[in-house]
């Protein structure tokens, strides 16, 4: 699917393309381009909405179980944070809270216990219906918010945090969240921000992530959605990528603040290319140091960064894979490629294989729970420690 840019509804200039195997909708060209007058970067070509859909209902998971579902850390910093600046901006916490794409609804729980009186989230995946009941008596809605319609109720507040790099038209999401609120109620918007090449991690150019923001454009976003921006904030010490903090309240009367970042746009994205080119290369000459050709091998993670991992290197070539490893029961028996993945107990390993980590984000707690088959002899390879 070929995307126009949805600020400004031109074609992009196109910086790279790939093909990618991918979990659950098979293989597809990705790519990356820049709308040449906001500066908006974008996914395009892209699978289409239903299959990116498809693949959320089959394949996504919200539970780490190496935490055993309890939130990380950074997440509980994460919420200390939106939380106490909801109440420095705001003055409170307003009382009916609705968010778009829940997760396991612990930010509804703490907003909860902050003081909102109703809390509602909706959310595409119909494996966290039942987890965020379970571990925090949330109600939610299994459904996409374009989807949506209620005509009975007003939110005071709308949150989204990390939501609108993964909407096809984030403007026309937010306009439809602007129809469930009155005048003056807020919304919380946070997204990754793709401002500083220093700061991003391996595999920054994902397929989840279809829209990639920089302050500029992320102010056009919202206020042509009929939202006047009252805070922005910026963090570039978070633990995954830097990400930046948007309050709003709903004002349909503010004027549209339009922005030109394509200069500043076409040089961080053709620079962070580049680089991502030669993070994978010297992946590939990490794990080849330490596997000889033909070693027979699994891969741990069966999620987009093994999309990426299989796409930027040849370690199909060189390697005998066998297959994918997951600790989530979502991703066993579902291919990618023309690898299935398996859950790790039903694998008989032997002391010849090699089991590589495809994770950045959780590679220690992978590599922690595998620590048995370690001292059974099995090599296992860490990609980013």
């Amino acid at each position: 699917m070929i995307r126009k840019s949805f600020l400004r509804d031109i074609k992009l200039e196109q910086i790279s393309i790939q093909e990618w195997d991918l979990p659950a909708i098979g293989t597809h060209q990705i790519g990356f381009g820049i709308c040449p007058e906001s500066g908006l970067v974008m996914q395009s070509p892209s699978p289409t909405p239903n299959q990116v859909n498809t693949y959320y209902k089959e394949t996504a998971t919200y539970i780490n179980p190496g935490r055993q579902g309890d939130p990380s850390t950074t997440k509980v910093k994460g919420l200390d944070r939106l939380i106490n600046t909801t109440i420095d901006i705001i003055g409170y916490v307003p009382k009916s809270v609705f968010q778009v794409g829940c997760s396991d609804g612990y930010t509804l729980k703490r907003f909860r216990d902050a003081g909102a009186t109703s809390v509602t989230g909706i959310d595409p995946s119909v494996a966290i219906h039942d987890i965020a009941k379970n571990l925090y008596n949330i109600d939610t809605i299994v459904s996409i918010i374009e989807d949506y319609e209620d005509k009975t109720n007003k939110y005071n507040l709308i949150i989204l945090t990390h939501v609108l790099e993964h909407l096809f038209n984030p403007v026309e999401n937010l306009i439809k969240c602007n129809g469930l609120q009155n005048d003056g109620d807020w919304i919380i918007v946070e997204v990754p921000l793709f401002e500083r090449n220093d700061c991003f991690p391996p595999g920054m150019l994902t397929l989840e992530h279809l829209n990639y923001f920089s302050e500029g454009t992320i102010i056009e976003t919202i206020t042509k959605s009929g939202y006047e921006p009252l805070f922005s904030g910026k963090i570039f010490n978070h633990s995954e990528y830097p990400v930046i903090t948007v309050i709003a309240r709903k004002n349909n009367n503010f004027k549209i603040i339009n922005c030109n970042d394509y200069i500043r746009a076409n040089e961080l994205l053709t620079a962070y290319v580049n680089k991502e080119k030669q993070s994978w290369k010297n992946t590939e000459k990490k794990i080849k140091d330490r596997v000889i050709r033909g070693s027979s091998a699994y891969i741990y993670g069966a999620g987009i960064h093994t999309s990426q991992l299989l796409a930027f290197t040849d370690l199909k070539q060189y390697l005998n894979i066998l297959g994918l490893l997951d600790s989530s029961p979502t991703k066993w028996e579902k291919k990618i490629g023309s690898l299935t993945c398996y859950k790790k107990n039903a694998v008989d390993f032997k002391e010849s294989d090699t089991i590589i980590i495809s994770s950045f984000d959780s590679e220690n707690e992978i590599y922690k729970s595998l620590t048995p088959l370690i001292q059974n002899g099995v090599k296992v390879i860490k990609l980013y420690d």
